[in-house]
C-alpha cells in the first residue's frame, strides 16, 4: 500500500482502493475525495493507494472479503472474469441508468454492459500511440507519419543519420504488448487481435504476418539500447535528451511530462498500413467496481453520483493523463498530444482494450517476455514461437534500474551476427568494473556506422583490424575480444574443395571489412541479406549454393545447415574501438579486457555463444 488518507469522525465510513503510479496521482485522488468529504456531513471516504501489481494481486481477496466498498479496476477480460464469478454489484443498481447515459458516453457504457447491466463506472480512457522528440524530427526535417510505409522510411532515415529511431519500455512486460495489439489490428482487424488474445485459436498465417511486420524493426536494429532495462517513464526522458526519436506508449505518460518540457514532445497515432482505412483504436478504460461483499452499498450512491458528474470527471481524468468519459467533453484544456489522441479515438471504427486486459495473465506475460527477448536478440524467432504456443519464454532478467543508467556509453555495431552479442556481454562486464554502463545500436552497413560515430557514438563495439583508418576519431583497444574463423558454407564437400566458378552468387549478412580482399580474389557476386535468418531461408530452400558465416553462426544454425561443408576463409581476431574522446580510459579498458578473459565468466560466454 502506498498511502492512506486520514479519516474524520463521521457516522458512516466508505473505503476505496485506488491504483496510483506516482505522488501526483495520489494527490489528485486525495483532493477529489476530500472535496466530497467536505461537501456533506454524513459520509467519509477513506482512500488507500496501491501499485499496479499490489492492487492486482489483492483484488480477488478484497472481492471475497468486502474489505473495500469501491475499487479502481480495468475494462476488458479483467472485468468480464469477475462479473462471470458474480463478485460485483452492478453499478446501475446503485445509480440511475438515465444518469449514467447522460454522464458517460455510449462507447464506454457498451464496454461495461455485461449480462444486461452496467457492471462498472468508467471514469477515464486513453489512446496508445507514439510519443516523439520534436527536436529530433525538426532537425531532420521529418513530419509525423500517416502510414506504416512512411513510418519505416522515417526509421531508416534516422538510423542512417546516427539517431536511434525507437526506444521501448521493457522493464515491466506490459508496455511491450502494445505491438501485438496494433500489428494484429493492422493484419486482419479485431478478428486477428481476438485470435491473438485467445492463444488456442491463433492461426499460423496471421502469426507470420504479425511477426514479419515486427521483424523489419528488429532486423534493421531500430531499437535504442535493447540490452538495457527501461521503465516507461525513462523513455520519455530519453526523448527529451534526444537519445532516441520515438516510443510507443499510452497517454497516461502525460502525467510524467512537466509543463516546461511539454512543447518538446509530440504525439502521433499508430501509423497503419493503409492510410485511408478506418482502423480500431487501442483505448484502455479505467473504472470503479463495487464488490458484492461490501457492507456499505446503501451509502455508495452519493459517492457514485459525485464521481459521475462532468466537473469531477474532467478534473480526475485529465489530471491522470486520461480523457474524460462524459459525452459533452470538447477537448478544452488538453495538451496538443492529448487532443490528437482524442481525435484519433473519435475517428476510429471501434475501441479495443489493451492486450493484457483481454488475455490470460500467464499467456500475456509469456508474449511480453518473447518480445523483450526478440528485441534483445535483434530477431523474431522467440516472438514467433511464443505466439504459436511452441515456446515458454523466461524473463530476460535484465537488471532493474530505477534511474537512467549513469555514465552510459553507446557503441555502434553491425547487424547479422550473434558474435556481436558475445562482444556486448564481455564488454558490459569490463566497463561495469570501470563504473560504466554500455548500450549497443546495430547498423546494416559501414556508412550508417560511420554516421553514428560522427553523430556522437562512443565507439565501435567489435571489428577486425581492417576497421583501422575508417574513422580518425577511433582508437583500437590492443587486446582482442576473441579470435574466430569465417567460413564459406557449401552444399557438399566437393563444392568446398574446388575453386569457385566466376560470378557465382554467395550470400552474406555481414559487413566485415577484412573480407574485402577475399571478395576481390574470389571473383564472386556478393549477395547481401538484411539478416542471417533471411539468408538461411534462401540457402535451405535451394536458392543459394554458397553463404558466408562466422564460427558462431555455424554452431548456432547447425541443424538448418544439415550436411553442408565448410572452407575456412579467415581466422582473425576481433577488437573493440573507442572514440578518442575516451582516450584516458584506453589503458584501463585494455587491462580490464585482459583480466576478464582469464575468468570463468569469459569461458561461460564462449560456451554460451559456441566459441570454444
Amino acid at each position: 500500500m502506498l498511502s492512506h488518507s486520514i479519516a474524520y469522525a463521521k457516522p458512516n465510513q466508505i473505503s476505496v482502493a485506488v491504483l496510483a503510479i506516482n505522488k501526483q496521482q495520489i494527490t489528485l485522488f486525495s483532493e477529489q475525495f476530500s472535496r466530497f468529504n467536505n461537501s456533506q456531513s454524513q459520509l467519509t471516504v477513506n482512500v488507500d493507494f496501491y501499485s499496479d501489481q499490489g492492487l492486482k494481486g489483492k483484488l480477488l481477496g478484497w472481492l471475497e472479503s468486502g474489505e473495500y466498498d469501491l475499487i479502481h479496476w480495468q475494462a476488458g477480460k479483467r472485468l468480464e472474469d469477475i462479473v462471470a464469478q458474480e463478485l460485483l454489484l452492478p453499478i446501475d443498481s446503485l445509480i440511475d441508468k438515465e444518469s449514467l447515459r447522460k454522464n458517460v458516453n455510449a462507447q464506454m457504457l457498451d464496454v461495461v454492459n455485461i449480462k444486461g447491466s452496467y457492471q462498472a463506472l468508467p471514469f477515464g480512457y486513453y489512446p496508445w500511440g507514439f510519443y516523439y522528440s520534436k527536436a529530433v524530427f525538426a532537425k531532420h526535417g521529418i513530419l509525423p507519419p500517416k502510414s506504416w510505409a512512411e513510418f519505416l522510411a522515417i526509421c531508416s532515415r534516422l538510423k542512417k543519420q546516427g539517431v536511434a529511431p525507437l526506444v521501448q519500455a521493457n522493464q515491466e512486460g506490459w508496455p511491450l504488448l502494445a505491438w501485438i495489439d496494433f500489428l494484429a489490428l493492422d493484419n486482419g482487424g479485431t478478428n486477428t487481435r481476438q485470435e491473438m488474445t485467445e492463444y488456442a485459436s491463433v492461426s499460423r498465417e496471421n502469426v507470420i504476418k504479425v511477426v514479419e511486420q515486427f521483424s523489419i524493426l528488429l532486423n534493421l536494429g531500430y531499437f535504442f539500447a535493447p540490452d538495457h532495462s527501461w521503465r516507461w517513464e525513462q523513455t520519455i526522458t530519453l526523448l527529451l535528451r534526444q537519445q532516441a526519436a520515438m516510443t510507443l506508449i499510452g497517454q497516461f505518460a502525460e502525467s510524467e511530462i512537466q509543463p516546461e518540457h511539454s512543447s518538446q514532445i509530440g504525439y502521433f497515432p499508430f501509423p497503419h498500413t493503409q492510410a485511408d482505412v478506418q482502423y480500431p483504436a487501442v483505448a484502455p478504460i479505467d473504472l470503479f467496481v463495487v464488490p458484492l461483499a461490501s457492507k456499505n452499498h446503501a451509502f455508495l450512491p452519493a459517492v457514485l453520483d459525485f464521481l459521475v458528474q462532468p466537473a469531477t470527471n474532467k478534473i480526475l481524468a485529465t489530471g491522470l493523463g486520461f480523457l474524460p468519459v462524459y459525452p459533452q467533453f470538447d477537448g478544452q484544456g488538453l495538451s496538443e498530444r492529448a487532443s490528437i489522441g482524442l481525435q484519433s479515438l473519435r475517428d476510429s471504427s471501434e475501441l479495443v482494450q489493451y492486450f493484457d486486459r483481454d488475455a490470460e495473465a500467464q499467456y500475456a506475460s509469456n508474449l511480453a517476455n518473447s518480445i523483450a527477448q526478440s528485441i534483445l536478440n535483434g530477431e523474431s524467432s522467440v516472438f514467433r514461437g511464443a505466439l504459436l504456443g511452441e515456446d515458454f519464454v523466461q524473463s530476460t532478467k535484465q537488471k532493474v534500474n530505477y534511474g537512467l543508467p549513469k555514465k552510459l556509453l553507446n557503441f555502434s555495431s553491425f547487424t547479422g551476427s550473434r558474435g556481436t552479442f558475445f562482444a556486448s556481454n564481455v564488454l558490459s562486464d569490463v566497463y561495469k568494473k570501470l563504473g560504466y554502463n554500455i548500450s549497443v545500436t546495430r547498423y546494416q552497413n559501414l556508412e550508417e556506422t560511420l554516421d553514428s560515430l560522427r553523430g556522437g557514438a562512443d565507439g565501435e563495439l567489435v571489428r577486425t583490424e581492417a576497421f583501422n583508418g575508417q574513422s580518425e576519431d577511433l582508437l583500437q583497444v590492443p587486446e582482442p575480444i576473441v579470435n574466430t574463423s569465417i567460413y564459406l558454407v557449401c552444399r557438399n564437400a566437393d563444392d568446398c574443395a574446388r575453386s569457385l566458378q566466376p560470378n557465382v552468387r554467395i550470400g552474406t549478412s555481414l559487413d566485415i571489412l577484412a573480407m574485402r580482399d577475399w571478395w576481390g580474389k574470389a571473383n564472386a557476386i556478393e549477395q547481401k541479406y538484411p539478416s542471417t535468418i533471411s539468408m538461411l531461408q534462401e540457402y535451405t530452400s535451394g536458392q543459394l549454393d554458397f553463404i558466408i558465416l562466422p564460427a558462431i553462426e555455424v554452431s548456432a544454425y547447425k541443424e538448418q545447415l544439415g550436411t553442408s561443408s565448410y572452407r575456412t576463409i579467415l581466422s582473425i581476431p576481433f577488437y573493440h574501438y573507442m572514440h578518442k574522446k575516451h582516450k584516458s580510459m584506453l589503458e584501463n579498458v585494455n587491462q580490464g579486457l585482459k583480466d576478464f578473459k582469464q575468468t570463468k565468466a569469459y569461458e561461460d560466454f564462449q560456451e554460451r555463444y559456441w566459441l570454444n
